[in-house]
Parts: structure tokens; C-alpha cells; sequence
């Protein structure tokens, strides 16, 4: 865990940082750019229609913009991770999923644990509502279904009922 300050000293210095990209790319990509350029903290997403060779330019200007800040970029055709959504292009139709990466455990609190009985009850309600919230073609062969069956298993399906839209 870091500093509770973390968060908005990471909103600060990309917001800076986003000025100073803004000043740096061409004019005639600078809109755009721009138009498409999402962010979450220090978690940054652009879709470009374009080939690699400005691809890795705008790598170079973005690597650029700060000594101690690398940017990676990651490209896919038909799908990409951003945080915890999986990003589908199925013949130009956007779908998302949830995204776990291959470290990811999926290890929980036991329901049984030591903790206050809303503890519990609220992570068991923030996986349905993740899984409502982000999956946005219920037919996606989900990696997500193992724990839909565990919230069955255990009788928690309530939680899925109290997230529906």
C-alpha cells in the first residue's frame, strides 16, 4: 500500500504530463489524439487507427515526457486489457469481459473468516456487481462462470439479484 496521497499526486503529474504530450504531437494528429486519450490514474488507453510506425512514435514522444516514467504500450487487433476490462473487437462490435491477469489468484476472504459480517457480505456483492458491471455480452464463454457457480454453490446468488441493472 502506498500513500494515501498517492492517487492524486498520480492524477497531478499525468495531468502535466498530458499538457505537455498535447504541445509535442503533430498538429494534424493533435485532436485526434487527444479525443481518444483515456486515463485512470497512471493507467492510460488510446485507440488509433493507424499503422505501427506512428505507433512507436508516439511511444518515443510519450517516453519522452519524464526521466523516470516508461510507457509500455500494448497493441491488439482483436483484443486488449485495460485495469480489469478485456476489451473485445468481434467484427467491429466492442464486447468487454473481465480481465484477470495470470498471477491472479482469485482468493478471496472465507465467508466463515473473523470479519464484521458486512466485510463479508460486501465482497461477495463487489465480485457480482464487477461481473454485471463490466461483462457486457452475457453469451462470452467467461472465465467469470466459475464464480458465478460459486456464488450458487454457497447460496450468494442473492448478491447477483441485488446487482442487476
Amino acid at each position: 500500500m502506498g500513500t494515501k496521497f498517492a492517487p492524486t499526486y498520480a492524477t497531478l503529474v499525468f495531468g502535466f504530463l498530458e499538457k505537455q504530450l498535447c504541445e509535442r504531437i503533430p498538429d494534424s494528429l493533435r485532436e485526434d489524439y487527444m479525443t481518444k486519450w483515456k486515463r485512470f490514474l497512471d493507467d492510460c488507453f488510446i485507440v488509433l487507427d493507424t499503422d505501427i510506425y506512428d505507433i512507436n512514435e508516439l511511444t518515443k514522444i510519450l517516453n519522452s515526457l519524464h526521466d523516470n516514467i516508461t510507457f509500455t504500450i500494448e497493441t491488439g487487433e482483436t483484443k486488449l486489457s485495460f485495469l480489469d476490462v478485456l476489451i473485445l473487437n468481434d467484427r467491429d462490435e466492442i464486447k468487454t469481459d473481465i480481465f484477470h491477469k495470470a498471477t491472479d489468484s482469485r482468493q478471496y476472504l472465507k465467508f466463515e473468516s473473523c470479519h464484521p459480517h458486512h466485510t463479508n457480505r460486501n465482497v461477495t456483492y463487489a465480485l457480482a456487481r464487477m461481473i454485471r458491471t463490466i461483462v457486457s455480452d452475457k453469451s462470452l464463454p467467461s472465465k467469470n462462470a466459475r464464480t458465478k457457480r460459486k456464488f450458487k454453490r454457497k447460496k450468494l446468488s442473492r448478491h447477483f439479484n441485488r446487482t442487476r441493472h
